[in-house]
């Protein structure tokens, strides 16, 4: 199963409006805001790397190239690369939603300071989203491939 564009897409912008909603309720009540950004930004790229380390592995394995990448460790990679790109996308959302919260309040500067770290955070979902997207992609098993030699032997 792969991630369909159109999920990822409704995730982001649902999950986008109602955090433009809930910080517009913190605001009205006077609480400050998470600052949060630039942390999630490197621990997404330092997911992503590792997924994509993970998803090299799986192409190796693919493509009968010693690996230590089993069958079942490649079907793992499949499942944590189809969780990635989700995750990517509900936190693209997240704070997708929290910058366009931040330019329609454009006139308070002490928001606006905040906008650095939730860009960073955002291009930190959007590796997340591509890197999950291009893992499950080399996950893929193409149907046209032969099929393993001890196949034969599990069929009779």
């Amino acid at each position: 199963m792969h991630s369909k564009p159109l999920v990822l897409l409704g995730m982001a912008l649902l999950v986008g409006a109602l955090t433009v909603a809930f910080f517009s309720g913190l605001l009205n009540r006077g609480s400050n805001l998470p600052a949060s950004g630039y942390e999630f930004g490197l621990g997404a790229a330092a997911v992503t790397g590792f997924t994509g380390w993970l998803g090299w592995h799986v192409h190796r394995f693919k493509e009968r190239k010693p690996t230590w990448m089993s069958a079942v460790g490649a079907a793992r990679v499949a499942a944590l690369s189809l969780a990635l790109s989700h995750v990517g996308a509900i936190s693209a959302g997240y704070f997708g939603g929290q910058i366009l919260f931040l330019l329609l309040n454009f006139g308070n500067e002490s928001l606006l300071a905040l906008l650095g770290t939730k860009i960073a955070g955002l291009i930190g979902a959007s590796l997340m989203v591509a890197g999950g997207i291009a893992v499950e992609k080399i996950c893929t098993i193409d149907p046209k491939d032969p099929p393993p030699q001890n196949a034969a032997a599990a069929t009779a």
